[in-house]
């Protein structure tokens, strides 16, 4: 087995499939033998407001009009596909977008939305992720939650933990607001870190967050169609879900190898850095980060080596 070769299989989801059927009315992507009620299309998009349908069934109707989605950025938590029309099917079929972790989720900014047949909702959508073959193509998705969720956090995350008031609370990690617990620290997990600025414009830049560090927040504060995280210390950062996680993110401090293993300059595993770790060598982590299929990598002193369990083990 060669590790720089091992990647994740990841397969689909029932809700998004794509497959053929005779329904038409769920959100499956499924052919429908039946047609349902017509559904209206909502589509204004920031450069054209004027209603028109680019692509699209015939089933599906125009109308003007403003959701609060348009412009906002979504991200797909699990495989889904991009469409022609709001009516799914393998026929208007674009491409699919496998599940990938947190920070390889494919991103889209919601430029429309529009109903299926079956009146399933689904957002118009730009791909704008820059270094994909599918950057700039235009479609329709699913806006099940399920399946797409957006961008940047809309406020403080409830802890997923269920504590009890006589649960002892340590370090301040989590608030009593309103008889709800909700997470008061977050982690940096992108790779390269984040920024910390003066306002909420991102300007005036006084410090930067490296990738594990965690940070206390005031509150979330909206700026146009996105949201920040102003700290406890006055500062503001991204509340970007693919920089940030609510809660405490923990990372190996160190891993031993198991059977030997290379160090490589990039996270793909492409390019060796000329190093071979003999089993049982102990190197400390600095990081970690994820394949282009999303597949874990640890950053550790002169560059990555694999994620795979079969080859490391965290200590």
């Amino acid at each position: 087995m060669s590790e720089a070769s091992n990647s994740n299989s990841l397969s689909g989801h029932n809700g998004d499939s794509g497959n053929t059927g005779n329904s038409g009315n769920g959100d499956s992507g499924t052919t429908g033998t039946t047609g349902g009620n017509t559904g209206t299309t909502t589509d204004t998009t920031s450069n054209d407001s004027t209603g028109t349908l680019v692509s699209g069934s015939s089933a599906d109707t125009i109308s003007t009009g403003k959701s609060k989605m348009i412009g906002k950025s979504v991200t797909a938590i699990k495989k889904i596909g991009l469409y022609k029309s709001a009516t799914f099917s393998k026929k208007s079929r674009i491409v699919w977008y496998k599940k990938m972790p947190r920070g390889r989720q494919p991103q889209f900014v919601v430029i429309g939305t529009a109903h299926s047949k079956g009146g399933r909702l689904r957002y118009k959508v730009r791909d704008v992720n820059r270094n994909s073959k599918t950057y700039g193509l235009v479609g329709y998705i699913t806006a099940r939650k399920a399946y797409v969720q957006e961008t940047y956090y809309e406020s403080q995350a409830r802890a997923k933990t269920k504590y009890t008031l006589k649960t002892k609370i340590k370090s301040g990690d989590f608030v009593l607001k309103k008889g709800k617990l909700t997470t008061k620290t977050i982690t940096v997990i992108n790779p390269k870190g984040i920024n910390a600025y003066k306002t909420t414009k991102q300007t005036g830049k006084v410090t930067h967050y490296r990738q594990g560090q965690q940070l206390t927040v005031k509150r979330v504060v909206h700026y146009n169609l996105t949201t920040r995280f102003q700290l406890t210390n006055g500062k503001y950062i991204t509340a970007n879900k693919q920089w940030v996680k609510t809660g405490l993110v923990k990372m190996p401090k160190h891993v031993t190898v198991k059977q030997g293993a290379n160090l490589y300059k990039d996270a793909n595993l492409q390019k060796k850095a000329g190093h071979h770790y003999k089993a049982k060598t102990t190197l400390k982590v600095i990081g970690w980060d994820f394949s282009n299929n999303g597949t874990l990598r640890y950053r550790v002193a002169g560059g990555y080596i694999t994620g795979n369990s079969v080859y490391v083990r965290r200590s």
